[in-house]
């Protein structure tokens, strides 16, 4: 049997405010790698920066797509719940679905 080599974090990330902001999702990035220095360390930064991508965010539905290592995701989802700013704007982050294949964001994005 063949393992998923990443794992794709779906979470929803909302401005505590209620506002719809598009700046939120090209800082979005930025702010999981600080955090998850902040967290864990610049070695696992480092180990984690790799595979760290934030593969999809859609600033009206709320919902971003990271897609993170399988040795790291843990680490890495407990820093993106830690989050509360993104580029000064409050947030509120929680996770939607923790899966190992593409296949199950197809029905997000309909």
């Amino acid at each position: 049997m063949v393992r998923f080599k990443n794992r794709y974090l779906i979470l929803s990330v909302r401005a505590k405010d209620g506002r719809f902001y598009e700046s939120i999702g090209p800082g979005l990035a930025a702010a999981i790698k600080s955090s998850v220095q902040l967290q864990h360390g610049d070695e696992f930064l480092e180990a984690a920066a790799p595979s760290l991508q934030v593969a999809y965010h859609h600033h009206i539905a709320g919902v971003a797509i990271v897609r993170i290592g399988r040795a790291q995701h843990v680490k890495v989802l407990s820093s993106c719940l830690k989050l509360s700013l993104v580029d000064y704007k409050g947030v509120i982050v929680k996770l939607l679905k923790l899966t190992g294949q593409c296949t199950g964001l197809l029905e997000l994005q309909r």
